[in-house]
């Protein structure tokens, strides 16, 4: 049976795990994470033009080819692109960002050649190009990553304890256990594949982490409180249980963690340039939540569910007046989950 033989191999998924959040640490405590965006210096090349001199689509399209002709001959590649119109000066703007490493006698040289096309071309309209130097130190990209990872941690911790006290200890002990996990190895991946982020936002995506895994987590542990109820599973001993709540569950689980990777794929596909840095990396700690869900926690909650089951079954209550040996005040203590 091929679920018998995923949750047989804990000890590969703890071995993957601890390589890669060992590797992970130790290249965070050298390099520190990838925070590029943080300090990177960028440039601004703008190119507005009168809304209130009648442009048409065509002539707009070949404004748009101007500016990447200039920009080809200069040897520059803008990095993104940023339509929008400026209400106070009642101008429509185009704006291109390019790396602080770009030369900036090259963007000079693509400034004039655009400056003498349009007086060519637009004798008429009020069209200019200019270019400045941006410092990106995005201090409010800080608070909102910081706070909104308490924020995420405290409910991590809120469905932790529902799960203890729904579910039973054994539960949230392996709920604590791979959220702990999914915690570290989003953190640890982030530094091993050096993904541009703020300086805060690997704490966020961590709790991101978290709170997938004791959504997807809590999922198993349903479907274990109703093998329990149900009389066929009350024998079933503890890999019997977790096997059957996996195979209940995994498409449910894949399905769930498909809709949250594709819905920060397209929110971040869609936003701005800086919320985008938050948005897309999310599918990180998402596709490892499912991971831990479907392989790591399962394999690890056998042994924990054993543990559980056998003090349950030694477990017998005493009572006042009664001696150990009466039957009368033996009763049959019930397994945990």
């Amino acid at each position: 049976m091929k679920t018998k033989r995923l949750l047989k191999l804990l000890p590969v998924w703890l071995a993957v795990s601890a390589v890669i959040i060992i590797a992970g640490i130790i290249l965070a405590a050298l390099l520190g994470f990838n925070t590029a965006p943080d300090r990177a210096k960028s440039y601004s090349f703008e190119v507005r033009y009168d809304v209130s001199v009648a442009i048409d689509e065509e002539k707009v399209a070949a404004l748009e080819k101007a500016c990447d002709d200039a920009f080809a001959q200069a040897g520059v590649c803008p990095s993104d692109r940023q339509d929008g119109v400026d209400s106070t000066l009642n101008m429509t703007t185009i704006t291109y960002i390019f790396n602080g490493t770009t030369d900036v006698a090259k963007l000079e040289g693509a400034k004039n050649a655009l400056q003498g096309a349009f007086a060519s071309t637009y004798p008429n309209a009020d069209v200019r190009a200019e270019y400045h130097a941006v410092e990106n130190i995005p201090d409010l990209y800080y608070e909102i990553e910081w706070r909104g990872a308490v924020a995420l941690t405290v409910g991590a911790v809120v469905g932790l304890i529902y799960i203890g006290i729904r579910f039973g200890v054994g539960c949230a002990l392996t709920g604590l256990c791979t959220a702990a996990h999914d915690a570290l190895f989003t953190v640890a991946f982030f530094a091993l594949t050096r993904i541009p982020v703020y300086a805060y936002a690997p704490l966020l995506f961590a709790a991101v982490a978290a709170v997938f895994s004791m959504a997807l987590w809590l999922i198993q542990c349903m479907a274990l409180r109703d093998a329990k109820k149900d009389p066929a599973g009350r024998g079933m001993e503890a890999a019997e249980a977790v096997g059957a709540a996996w195979e209940a569950n995994w498409k449910k689980i894949v399905i769930i963690a498909a809709a949250g990777v594709a819905i920060f794929a397209v929110a971040g596909g869609i936003a701005a340039a800086g919320a985008r840095l938050f948005l897309l990396p999310c599918m990180v700690p998402v596709a490892v939540a499912a991971y831990s869900s479907l392989l790591l926690g399962p394999s690890l909650h056998v042994p924990v569910k054993a543990a559980f089951d056998k003090l349950s079954a030694n477990r017998k209550p005493r009572y006042f007046g009664k001696k150990k040996g009466d039957k009368s005040a033996e009763k049959t203590a019930g397994s945990d989950t």
